[in-house]
């Protein structure tokens, strides 16, 4: 089968990488025992770039072959009782898979110098989270989500649950470190170029754009997805760092009439762009924390324009009557792919931006805990 496949891996969402597309394209070949015949499935869970490709396992043998202009991290499963899935990265060349259906997380991969490096520092991530992962009471959620349970111990558990949630962090700021050492020594490494992309809010914009600098001078790269999003997520930031005048813009309200930013900011005295969407859940819990800042501070000058990255009418609507939105809403229903949220660098949600009466940016991702404070420093 011929067929282009990229695909993301969750357990490499911080550091998989891209490679430089080749004429020979991939084949990627592998033998599971335990099982076999069935379907080998290979995708890469994206949103913006769905793809997936499946393959017959005759024997316990599979093959799957194709190009790959902007290789990824990608997973690979077999459609049967078993759920385990494998990780790795899919680059143009033999890559070869040797493992077992019921530890297919575990299966071997060899193949390209690149893949071997993401195959390696993948396991040294799973290490380190294993080695730093938190253990749960028993009755530790269950405690934690029953509104009756007794103070004394849901005190106990939530205080077990930030340590928990502290752990995990600290986990993921030691696996990020790995891949930044891979990146400084590796500085064109398709690898690295996927690293930066997947974490490009992390780096200071002065240094993301002499990264972006170098990278589009790379022959190798040409082509490359994930070099083409940090160089348009530079050209986009300059435009919209705090004490620049916000890009104006204009979507479509939920009763279908256009609506322009200009036309709600220079109305009041500062006003929040909320980057949301119904199905984030995130977003969903921090609503009616929203609500309640919304109703204290609207009178004294503040407003919200919400932008959803929503792709369904029916569900952005209900959201909103559901959580009791009664602030400014608009939409073009393309999901992540919504021209606002593509215009301010939105890849994560929820997210904001703070503009004054002037059009000046005040401030730009301000977190939950800090955003009331922030908020009520900037009306006095």
């Amino acid at each position: 089968m011929k067929k282009t496949v990229i695909a993301i891996s969750s357990a490499l969402i911080m550091a998989a990488a891209a490679c430089t597309s080749s004429p020979a394209g991939y084949v990627v070949k592998g033998t599971i025992t335990g099982i076999d015949h069935g379907k080998v499935i290979l995708t890469n869970e994206s949103q913006l770039y769905p793809i997936s490709d499946t393959a017959e396992l005759e024997n316990g043998k599979f093959t799957f072959t194709g190009t790959i202009a902007s290789p990824e991290a990608f997973l690979l499963y077999v459609d049967s009782e078993e759920n385990g899935t494998l990780n790795f990265f899919l680059v143009n060349g033999v890559i070869t898979v040797e493992g077992d259906i019921a530890a297919l997380s575990d299966a071997t991969v060899t193949g390209p110098q690149v893949v071997m490096d993401a195959y390696k520092l993948s396991k040294q991530d799973d290490s380190l989270l294993t080695a730093m992962r938190p253990s749960y009471p028993p009755d530790f959620f269950d405690v934690l989500e029953d509104p009756h349970a007794p103070a004394g111990l849901k005190a106990e558990r939530q205080a077990e649950y930030d340590k928990a949630i502290a752990q995990i962090l600290a986990a993921g700021v030691e696996a990020r470190k790995l891949y930044e050492a891979y990146a400084r020594e590796n500085p064109y490494s398709p690898l690295t170029v996927w690293f930066i992309a997947n974490s490009i809010t992390k780096y200071p914009f002065d240094e993301l754009a002499a990264i972006a600098d170098s990278l589009k001078q790379q022959p190798a790269l040409q082509g490359n997805r994930y070099v083409d999003r940090i160089v348009e997520y530079v050209a986009n930031a300059q435009g919209i760092e705090p004490g620049k005048i916000v890009p104006d813009f204009t979507q479509t309200a939920p009763d279908g009439t256009p609506l322009s930013f200009s036309s709600v900011y220079k109305k009041n005295k500062l006003t929040m762009i909320d980057f949301w969407a119904s199905w984030c859940g995130p977003c969903r819990r921090f609503n009616p924390a929203l609500v309640k800042i919304y109703n204290q501070y609207h009178p004294k000058g503040f407003e919200i324009v919400a932008v959803s990255c929503d792709k369904e009418k029916d569900e952005w609507l209900k959201a909103i009557a559901s959580d009791k939105l009664t602030w400014f809403h608009v939409s073009d229903l393309k999901g992540w792919n919504n021209a606002v949220a593509k215009q301010f660098n939105i890849l994560s949600i929820p997210q904001n931006v703070f503009v004054n009466a002037n059009g000046v940016i005040v401030g730009k991702k301000i977190g939950e805990d800090a955003l009331e404070n922030f908020i009520k420093e900037q009306l006095n």
